[in-house]
């Protein structure tokens, strides 16, 4: 018979639990932003709930933790945060977000109707970080005819990524790569991954990319390095933006002054 009372009493929790789902509304139930970027949060209580008196609370439930914070703090709409409320709803807005803003953040009504209810619902909220890639190289200390070809990606969330090499050359060794990402103190990941070539088979002005992939980015990011130094191939993209407005403003001006010239004193 035990396990009888066991399964009533779950159907009567799930009965409770689905009668509140829609007392309460949270949007969005889910977020995914950039960091540095903008996050509102929308808390309200359903009108059918006859709820006469509504107080509000939020709170974070943090997944980066420093030895010094708790897994849960209120947020008192202070900084960052902001909090605006009326009689039956509350939004919550979050400027400048931070990776360390992660997690998820709860919405808390105190409800009086006949009796004081207590109901929540929670938003979970995923802030990432676009990694920066630096490529460079340097002389093996232990053998000159060696070259250490260094890449990293610098202040990227989560710390899923994908570090590759892209080159024609021969006899190069594999690339050598940490078991997991660095966390830093900011809650952002750091990685390297190092590729040995001769100087022999690295010809003068032949390119060796590096490309990462990561959830934060539209697309694939590169970076490619000759013997002379790191070439990021967007700024190519770049170039006919540049030249052409150039060569036009340089034709304007060669034409005021042969205007002026010919018209003289």
């Amino acid at each position: 018979m035990s396990w009888i009372k066991t399964g009533l009493m779950a159907v009567y929790l799930t009965g409770v639990f689905l009668s509140l789902a829609d007392d309460l509304f949270l949007t969005p139930k889910s977020a995914t932003r950039l960091i540095g970027q903008r996050l509102e949060l929308n808390c309200s209580v359903n009108k059918e709930k006859n709820c006469k008196r509504a107080r509000f609370f939020w709170r974070h439930r943090r997944i980066h933790l420093n030895s010094n914070e708790d897994a849960e703090t209120d947020i008192r709409g202070k900084g960052r945060f902001s909090i605006s409320t009326e009689s039956l709803s509350s939004s919550l807005v979050i400027t400048d977000l931070k990776v360390t803003d992660s997690g998820y953040f709860n919405c808390s009504v105190m409800c009086g109707t006949i009796k004081m209810e207590f109901i929540w619902k929670s938003s979970q909220v995923e802030v990432r970080a676009v990694p920066k890639l630096d490529l460079h190289y340097q002389t093996s200390s232990e053998n000159p005819n060696i070259l250490h070809l260094i890449c990293s990606a610098v202040g990227f969330y989560p710390p899923n990524i994908t570090l590759s090499w892209d080159h024609s050359l021969h006899e190069v060794t594999h690339p050598i790569l940490p078991d997991v990402p660095t966390l830093l103190q900011d809650g952002t990941y750091n990685i390297s991954s190092i590729l040995h070539v001769k100087t022999s088979l690295w010809i003068s002005g032949e390119e060796i990319g590096c490309v990462v992939n990561h959830s934060s980015l539209t697309r694939p990011l590169r970076k490619n390095i000759t013997r002379g130094g790191t070439r990021n191939w967007h700024w190519y993209l770049l170039f006919p933006f540049i030249t052409v407005p150039f060569l036009i403003c340089t034709c304007l001006l060669v034409k005021i002054w042969r205007a002026l010239h010919e018209r003289g004193p």
